[in-house]
């Protein structure tokens, strides 16, 4: 053998002997791995490494570029897949980790290197290890979460089965279907209320070939909601779904199918079918549309979301009470904790709640308009990595609190068909007063003729202010002016841009 400052076996090179050598063969070994490994000798396991890593990189891009952004989504929508893959890159890092520390092993056999330098390498190798080997960790984990969050979401939960369903075989899922009309209800449960209220009614018609898409938002307090023809709560209620004392609204149908389920909804497996099914039947005889599925979401749900990408910004254009209620004579019952002030306001969940659902001094018009854009500005400001870092806690906000009829199998083409919306456009008609003229007594041929005109009607130019989530926390300033509800025509669908104040 040859003094130790010399190479030595048949597997060492004369390279990478000092620390500088095998801090730099490490470290390159780490990002191009089996380089390391050659240039510490071991040129045959190197070799084999190294063009392992070559194929496996370019079989991935390759996989890629020929899936195309309709793959990647397919892939996406399949949590089996997610987790499959998580499971996979794990294991891959894992030997990447392996590869990493036979390296710098095989690189330190020879190496003169002092106690600091072999305590700073073997640092160094640590460090390298733990960057990748933690986010891969966490990786399997977020597959893991949303394995569980996306089951949770797409069970079945209603056993209507009449919806327009995207034959996913297909090259394009939607040739067959030309619209699909989605019913969005949100849920305003609290502790002074019976069972659920559905407070929020906006359905979403939505052209497939194009995604240009109608919002049609009911308010609602609307009475004498029309049960379908042949039915026996048609025959009980010829006058629609009324009372004397006039609580008989469209936010009590869902409580009415529960309670009457036996009576009316005979064929429902449960109460919460016998809820929806109430619900979907009298939006389709107001509009005149077929409702294919649903979307429900408890406003608990939406505050949470908020509060996990971090709040967002909206422009407070009244006085809006916090808390409040009246009786059913107009009287003050509770009074508000507070008030949000006009002007450009940073919230989180809970305000943000309160700045779409509050009408203690303004009406139920105004909260429809809130609500609609408070949807319209989480949209706009919600960040792709801020998703990301905050997705343990946007998962466990829409556990439990969303549910969908949309089948898991047609996950994917229907984030195909979000695609088309995003870029097709969305416009909104909401059926206020201005419209309706009475809630009490509307015209439902009048809201039908509305529904369809709002339907075929030509694109239109819409504003392009875009809101912007640049305000800092309790900053407020005036809001800039724009398009009000008051200046779009009655009846007319109108973009939300038209309809929303731009946040700056």
């Amino acid at each position: 053998m040859t003094d130790g400052g010399e190479a030595r076996g048949r597997h060492a090179t004369t390279y990478g002997q000092g620390f500088g050598g095998v801090v730099l063969w490490t470290v390159l070994g780490s990002f191009v791995p089996g380089v390391g490994l050659i240039m510490a000798g071991r040129r045959a396991l190197g070799g084999v490494v190294l063009a392992a890593n070559v194929l496996l990189v370019a079989g991935v891009g390759a996989a890629l570029y020929l899936a195309g952004l309709k793959g990647i989504i397919d892939f996406a929508a399949s949590p089996s897949r997610i987790v499959v893959a998580a499971a996979v890159l794990l294991v891959l890092v894992l030997l990447w980790a392996l590869v990493v520390l036979g390296t710098h092993a095989s690189l330190r056999r020879y190496a003169h290197l002092t106690l600091p330098q072999r305590v700073m390498s073997s640092g160094l190798v640590v460090a390298i290890v733990a960057l990748v080997l933690i986010p891969a960790a966490r990786v399997a984990d977020y597959s893991r979460i949303y394995k569980d969050s996306v089951s949770s979401i797409f069970a079945t939960g209603v056993d209507d089965t009449t919806g327009k369903n995207p034959n996913v075989e297909k090259a394009n899922p939607w040739a067959d279907i030309p619209r699909v009309n989605v019913l969005m209800l949100g849920s305003d449960a609290g502790s002074d209320r019976t069972g659920v209220r559905t407070d929020t009614v906006i359905v979403a018609s939505i052209d497939t070939k194009t995604g240009r898409t109608v919002m049609f938002s009911l308010p609602r307090n609307l009475q004498g909601v029309p049960f379908p023809a042949g039915t026996q709560q048609a025959a009980d209620y010829p006058s629609g779904y009324r009372c004397p004392d006039q609580s008989c609204m469209l936010n009590a149908l869902w409580q009415f199918g529960v309670e009457h389920r036996a009576q009316y909804y005979p064929k429902a497996k449960s109460d919460w079918s016998a809820g929806y099914t109430a619900v979907k039947q009298g939006v389709e005889q107001t509009l005149g549309l077929t409702i294919d599925t649903y979307a429900i979401v408890d406003m608990k749900g939406l505050q949470q979301f908020i509060d996990a990408v971090g709040g967002v910004t909206v422009p407070v254009t009244e006085k809006l009470a916090i808390g409040g209620a009246h009786d059913g004579n107009g009287n003050v019952t509770q009074y508000p904790k507070a008030y949000l002030k006009p002007g450009i306001q940073h919230l989180d969940g809970y305000y943000a709640m309160w700045y779409a659902r509050s009408r203690f001094n303004t009406d139920d018009y105004s909260r429809m308009t809130r609500q609609r854009c408070l949807i319209g500005y989480v949209l706009d400001q919600t960040d792709p990595m801020d998703v990301l870092r905050s997705f343990p806690g946007i998962a466990k906000a829409a556990k439990g609190n969303i549910k969908t009829g949309i089948p898991l199998d047609s996950l994917s083409a229907w984030a195909d068909l979000a695609l088309r919306v995003k870029s097709g456009g969305v416009s909104s008609l909401a059926f206020t007063n201005k419209v309706l003229g009475s809630t009490a007594d509307p015209d439902f041929p009048y809201i039908q003729e509305k529904v369809q005109a709002a339907i075929t009607a030509p694109v239109k130019a819409t504003a392009t202010a875009t809101p912007s989530a640049g305000a800092s926390p309790g900053a407020t300033k005036t809001p800039k002016p724009s398009a009000t509800p008051a200046e779009v025509p009655a009846g007319e669908a109108a973009s939300l841009k038209d309809v929303c104040a731009p946040v700056g």
